[in-house]
């Protein structure tokens, strides 16, 4: 029997270092978070980071968005070339700007 999760603490506090699979997160989990991040921050993730590192910890998993969205806002050229998405003219990612 796996060893039960660590206590969350106050709920307005996240602890960027503990596993999210401690906290339960299984592959089906992982999915749809991936997709609520993706509608929530208007944001896609590429192939490259759909790795179990990007999900490992809520820190990881912020890291990620944090450089989506800066590429998406702020510089579409490295959204396009490095991250793999592609930006519509307004600087947005979305459906069918993957490529």
């Amino acid at each position: 029997m796996p060893a039960p999760p660590p206590p969350l603490g106050e709920a307005d506090s996240v602890n960027y270092t503990v596993e999210l699979v401690q906290l339960g997160l299984d592959s089906m989990t992982a999915v749809a978070v991936l997709l609520d991040m993706e509608k929530t921050f208007g944001i896609r993730f590429p192939d490259e980071m759909l790795v179990e590192g990007t999900f490992r910890t809520a820190g990881a998993l912020k890291e990620a968005v944090q450089l989506l969205e800066s590429a998406r806002r702020h510089d579409p050229t490295i959204a396009r070339s490095i991250i793999g998405i592609r930006v519509d003219d307004t600087g947005a990612a979305g459906p069918g700007n993957r490529r």
